[in-house]
């Protein structure tokens, strides 16, 4: 519960904070590429420092808390920073072909798609009223970006294709952040070591797009005017700094929403910073308050109880209402006991004692 709650207060945080670092053309004055670099070393260093806290806490653990520095079980760790990497470009071939919008509107595909994969892949069985809360979620978030009087780009946007290359970020990230969670629960070995490994792949490959980044930026200037060139922590304020610290810190969070609950719990924590933020907006940046947020919010708050509350608490509860019924109304309550699935006798028998005692009050 705590690492939901604290999930969710960074997510807003990140958001308000890349906000607070925009110039007033709406841009950014640093280089978010170096940015992500950043934050990924920003994660390597708070997990050994955290590993290394671990170590005093526990200097003799039962079981290693470190395995080999590299080896072939260390490269497994590339494919959910590989993945990332996907999915960090298709984002900007799909804002090519739909308005930001629209982009928000399929972007909520990724509840689906972490829902269908985290089924599939580490073999979880969900829940008919879960899979219901996950739709239901969907339709939460869909219903937030509904603006019927809001101005669109003036370009032609190629939804179909669009939405085809959403489902493919949406299956990247729903690969990515479930195998993440496989290789992280998958034996005894500390998360933050795990981190360390998954991190360092990130780095990586966050060096290699900027490599990139830099030599395609290099090729297309040289027709143009000459740029004078900007150093590699040009533009980097307090804000900046603050949103690569959250960065790290997001990500031991993550990885510990992975190690102790799943997927969904982080799609749901990730969903009411969404809803949760639109209100921190109003009050910092002035952003209007819609009835479709209203009604997208009642409709998650709705999906969350569906997907977490028991469903052996439901059953019973609608079992003694139907038994009150048939008391006060003189049906006999051992019909309702008889519907009643075998592996729930202990329940039955409950209420049968529970019919009998309120027969006994109705009769005087």
């Amino acid at each position: 519960m705590m690492l939901s709650v604290a999930l969710l207060v960074v997510y807003m945080a990140q958001g308000i904070l890349i906000t607070y670092s925009q110039n007033d053309a709406g841009g950014y004055d640093y280089d978010k590429n170096t940015s992500v670099l950043l934050s990924e070393l920003c994660k390597i260093v708070l997990s050994a420092g955290l590993l290394y806290r671990e170590f005093q806490i526990n200097p003799n653990p039962e079981s290693p808390l470190v395995g080999p520095i590299f080896d072939l079980s260390t490269l497994s760790y590339a494919v959910p920073a590989l993945l990332y990497v996907v999915h960090n470009n298709i984002i900007f071939v799909a804002l090519e072909l739909i308005g930001p919008t629209t982009y928000q509107l399929f972007n909520n595909l990724k509840i689906v798609t972490t829902g269908f994969v985290f089924r599939i892949f580490l073999k979880r069985k969900l829940r008919v009223h879960q899979w219901m809360a996950i739709l239901l979620l969907l339709l939460g978030m869909c219903v937030t970006q509904m603006h019927p009087t809001e101005n669109h780009s003036s370009r032609t946007e190629q939804p179909f294709l669009g939405f085809l290359w959403m489902m493919a970020l949406s299956t990247c990230s729903a690969f990515a952040g479930v195998y993440n969670e496989f290789l992280i629960k998958k034996d005894e070995q500390s998360v933050y070591w795990k981190n360390i490994q998954l991190y360092s792949f990130g780095t990586l490959a966050c060096l290699l797009s900027n490599i990139v980044s830099y030599l395609f930026s290099g090729s297309t200037s040289e027709a143009s005017a000459p740029v004078e060139p900007k150093g590699f922590l040009h533009g980097f304020g307090l804000c900046a700094w603050l949103v690569v610290f959250l960065n790290g810190v997001l990500g031991q969070i993550i990885s510990l929403i992975f190690k102790y609950a799943d997927n969904i719990v982080k799609v749901y924590a990730a969903s009411g910073a969404i809803l949760s933020t639109s209100f921190i907006s109003h009050y910092l940046f002035g952003t209007p308050l819609t009835l479709e947020l209203c009604i997208g919010i009642m409709v998650a708050l709705l999906s969350m109880f569906f997907y977490f509350f028991s469903p052996q608490v439901l059953a019973k509860e609608d079992s003694l209402f139907c038994f009150d019924i048939g008391v006060s109304t003189g049906i006999i309550g051992n019909v309702v006991a008889a519907t009643l699935e075998p592996e729930h006798t202990n329940d039955v028998e409950d209420l049968k004692r529970l019919v009998d005692r309120s027969a006994v009050r109705s009769s005087q």
